[in-house]
């Protein structure tokens, strides 16, 4: 028999650790993990720019048939500008979101005369691997009783 809705929200509590960057909160029976993977302002010689990539896992638990289904959605964004040397200006940038499922990896590295956000005053990092987030939620889960939905094809075949 799988837990209880309330006894699920005191171990998804638990998943909060002050030291990790990522949070969870469960609201009904939906679950919600979000990891600010990255806010940074930097600044070189000449130019600047912004970094910013942030994750959210959406876990909706079925309580009849003891099911849970996800979707992630992961957004990032860059932009930048610079003077050049023959006094030229650019100004440039990015965005991009994804949702849906994924199994995702990545870092980022940089350095200028003045980084805010950044691990210290003059450069900045950055790593992301989903599984930090999916890992926990997903083995709490399957200790309380339920088991990922199986999609379409995983329901004829499985």
């Amino acid at each position: 028999m799988a837990w209880t809705l309330e006894r699920i929200a005191a171990a998804v509590a638990q998943l909060n650790d002050p030291n990790e960057p990522i949070r969870y909160e469960m609201n009904g029976a939906q679950i919600v993990a979000h990891w600010d993977v990255a806010h940074v302002a930097f600044a070189v010689l000449l130019g600047g720019g912004a970094i910013d990539k942030e994750y959210a896992l959406t876990v909706d638990l079925n309580t009849e048939k003891e099911q849970y289904s996800f979707e992630e959605r992961k957004d990032d964004g860059e932009k930048h500008g610079s003077i050049g040397t023959d006094g030229s200006i650019s100004f440039g940038g990015s965005a991009s979101t994804f949702r849906g499922k994924q199994k995702s990896f990545s870092w980022g590295a940089g350095a200028g005369t003045h980084v805010e956000g950044g691990d210290s005053a003059h450069s900045y990092s950055y790593e992301f691997e989903d599984s930090r987030v999916k890992g926990p939620l997903f083995g709490l889960l399957e200790q309380a009783g339920y088991e990922q939905k199986k999609g379409f094809l995983g329901g004829l075949f499985g």
